[in-house]
């Protein structure tokens, strides 16, 4: 038998080891959110979003683009066409699922706000939607059309049509519709950006662009029945599949734009060839795949379990859940909730931002750049981070998951 004195020194060794280690958990990940409480409805969070977005919808028709609690930081006058885009297909979604919530006047005014300082024509037959320097605020920036602006144009336009039919004809979006298919190469991929001089612009391609595009020009081929624009979108999606049919799964990127975009040419495509739906739904499946993988099944802090980001951002989330809601019908995933729990539990709920969610809910210990980045943004709030959290959140409700 151990000594008495040997055994108080080996509980007390224990219970300090015990004591610290929690301590190096509590410290290395603190929680910064302003709502933990588990038990709140999605139905509350999406009303609480909607007005939101609505509160930052300014007179002219703009968005007050983005805000942080922390008035140590000063942000820069920074705006996007396709965020601008993205929270009205939210707030239509709103309107939708939940009548009567949503301002549909101001909705118009912002529709008509992108036609006053984003339409321009191009190649003379063609209208694109341009980024310019004031616009965008990024100084230097030569005047652009970016692809995913153009596509999620054409799906906020398309959408709300019945609002602005008298203010915008419908042969200036299928100008936009024409560029897009301009802007196609011959495999089926696109060109993500074009500049004004040069023109189409192979320097950089966008994750997400070619499945906006893709979403864009299905709107608008249920608004005008022209193929042109339907066939545009399944060699897009094709081209998505030949270039990714052999990558490993959990090495296709996250692309949540596809799985939506193909959800919606599916939807159109009643009588689509077999084999060609096959091809559209392995894709989807390899992104899915790829997608589950990032969950967050475990955590040492509560805030992060459904995630699927360890340092608890929300859009990752969001978005990831948008891909799954979208492909639910073909390829059903039974954890959404705890994804959405997450969310509910993310959003802010009181004060000025009350709707919001910030970047992330963690803050991380540590002095690499990464970490000093993350804590030095976790506390804004962006329309897209709202817009996205928003349409998951719809979309999980409307499937009663």
């Amino acid at each position: 038998m151990l000594p008495m004195k040997i055994l108080k020194k080996n509980a007390l060794f224990i219970v300090g080891f015990i004591i610290l280690t929690s301590i190096f958990a509590y410290l290395r990940y603190s929680v910064s959110t302003p709502n933990d409480q588990l038990g709140r409805s999605r139905s509350k969070s999406i009303d609480l979003a909607g007005e939101y977005l609505q509160k930052q919808m300014l007179p002219s028709g703009k968005f007050i683009y983005w805000v942080d609690p922390n008035k140590e930081r000063r942000l820069a006058n920074k705006y996007n066409i396709l965020r601008h885009m993205g929270s009205l297909y939210s707030l239509k979604m709103l309107e939708d699922f939940r009548p009567g919530s949503v301002d549909m006047k101001s909705v118009k005014k912002s529709l008509l706000y992108i036609k006053k300082v984003a339409f321009s024509p191009v190649e003379k037959t063609m209208m694109g939607v341009w980024s310019s320097e004031e616009l965008s605020g990024c100084k230097g920036m030569p005047d652009q059309i970016k692809l995913g602006a153009a596509g999620l144009v054409l799906v906020g336009m398309c959408g709300n049509y019945n609002l602005i039919k008298e203010e915008v004809p419908l042969s200036e979006l299928e100008a936009i519709g024409d560029f897009i298919i301009f802007m196609q190469k011959d495999d089926g991929g696109f060109y993500s950006k074009y500049l004004k001089g040069p023109g189409p612009d192979a320097s950089w391609v966008s994750l997400y662009y070619q499945g906006e595009a893709v979403f864009g020009l299905v709107e608008l081929y249920k608004l005008t029945k022209k193929k042109k624009y339907l066939d545009s979108a399944i060699k897009a999606m094709t081209f998505l599949y030949n270039s990714r049919k052999d990558i490993n799964p959990g090495k296709v990127p996250a692309d949540y734009w596809a799985l939506i975009a193909t959800d919606k040419i599916l939807k159109v495509s009643p009588n689509i060839d077999p084999e060609l739906k096959k091809k559209l739904l392995d894709h989807g499946d390899q992104v899915i795949q790829s997608i589950l993988l990032s969950r967050v099944v475990n955590h040492e802090l509560p805030i992060g379990i459904g995630a699927f980001h360890y340092w608890g951002k929300t859009t990752p989330t969001a978005t990831r859940m948008e891909g799954l809601t979208a492909f639910y019908p073909y390829i059903r995933d039974t954890k959404l909730k705890a994804a959405a729990d997450f969310l509910v539990r993310a959003q802010v709920i009181d004060g000025p931002y009350a709707g919001g969610w910030t970047r992330a809910v963690i803050k991380l210990e540590g002095e690499g750049a990464d970490v000093k980045n993350h804590n030095r943004r976790r506390q804004e709030i962006r329309i897209d981070y709202v817009q996205h959290a928003l349409s998951a959140l719809i979309e999980v409700e409307k499937l009663n998951i």
